[in-house]
């Protein structure tokens, strides 16, 4: 119970300040996505099956935030979240330093694609 509450108050404040004050803090244009790191480093370690349901559903919150169309963001997190879970199922052995940096580099390339091909399809 203790870990789902703290679980939520992190996301929350990662949701917060995703939407709020990360724009000021931009370097030529790029802010980073503090909601998708914390989410493909916790698919990581915890693994797509346990946290699908909390990925859905911050997905939907900053969806309703977002200019982009509904559903975008928690499409992209879900794909991208899905696929680095495979990759690192499938194709890594184990969890080291370069591993999980590669696999956040990958999720976010995956992620930022899929919202792209998603932009292009509904404009």
């Amino acid at each position: 119970m203790k870990k789902t509450i703290l679980f939520i108050f992190i996301l929350l404040l990662l949701i917060t300040l995703q939407t709020t004050s990360l724009g000021f803090l931009s370097f030529k244009g790029a802010s980073p996505n503090l909601v998708l790191i914390f989410f493909l480093l916790l698919v990581i370690f915890k693994g797509f099956e346990k946290t699908w349901w909390i990925i859905v559903i911050a997905g939907l919150l900053l969806d309703f935030f977002s200019s982009l169309p509904f559903g975008a963001i928690s499409v992209g997190l879900v794909l991208a979240c899905f696929l680095i879970d495979w990759f690192n199922q499938k194709i890594f052995s184990g969890i080291k330093l370069w591993t999980g940096a590669f696999l956040v580099i990958l999720g976010n390339l995956i992620y930022y694609l899929s919202i792209y091909v998603i932009n292009q399809i509904f404009y």
